[in-house]
C-alpha cells in the first residue's frame, strides 16, 4: 500500500464529514396512508428527502406481535424523488382480516447513501386497519 506523508491529516476531515453526515439523515420517507386489500396493501408514501431515494426495505407486523419487527416484507426498488407522492402494491396475503404496522427498516438513498431505521432516528410507523366487513 502507499502511504503518502499527512495523508490521514487530508482523509480525517473527509471521514468525519461522511460519518456526522450519516448520523444526522432523518427518516426519508413519511407514509400517507395504506388500504387493506384481500391479498395486498395499497401504500401510499412521499419522498421528504433532498436526494432521490432509490429501494425502500419495508417491514410489516401485525399491531404487538412477539415477532420481531426486523423482517422486510417488501423491497421497492425505483427512482422516488424528493417531494412527490407515490403508491405501491404490497402483496399480503389476509391484509383485509387484520391490522397491520408498516415501517421503514431502511433506505438507499442517491449516492449509495443506506438510512437505517433506529431508536434515535425512527420512522413513523403506519398502521393498516382491516376492512370492516358489512
Amino acid at each position: 500500500m502507499l502511504y503518502i506523508p499527512g495523508m490521514w491529516k487530508a482523509i480525517a476531515p473527509v471521514l468525519l464529514i461522511v460519518l456526522s453526515a450519516k448520523a444526522q439523515i432523518p427518516c426519508p420517507v413519511r407514509f400517507i396512508s395504506g388500504d387493506a386489500n384481500q391479498d395486498s396493501i395499497t401504500l401510499s408514501f412521499m419522498n421528504k428527502g433532498k436526494v432521490p431515494v432509490q429501494q425502500l426495505n419495508l417491514s410489516c407486523t401485525p399491531p404487538k406481535a412477539q415477532t420481531a419487527r426486523g423482517e422486510v416484507c417488501h423491497t421497492e426498488n425505483g427512482l422516488f424523488y424528493p417531494g412527490m407522492q407515490y403508491s405501491l402494491e404490497l402483496p399480503y396475503p389476509g391484509a383485509d382480516r387484520h391490522a397491520i404496522e408498516i415501517s421503514l427498516r431502511t433506505a438507499r438513498v442517491a449516492g449509495g447513501v443506506l438510512w437505517t431505521s433506529t431508536r434515535s432516528e425512527p420512522c413513523r410507523v403506519l398502521r393498516v386497519q382491516r376492512k370492516k366487513r358489512p
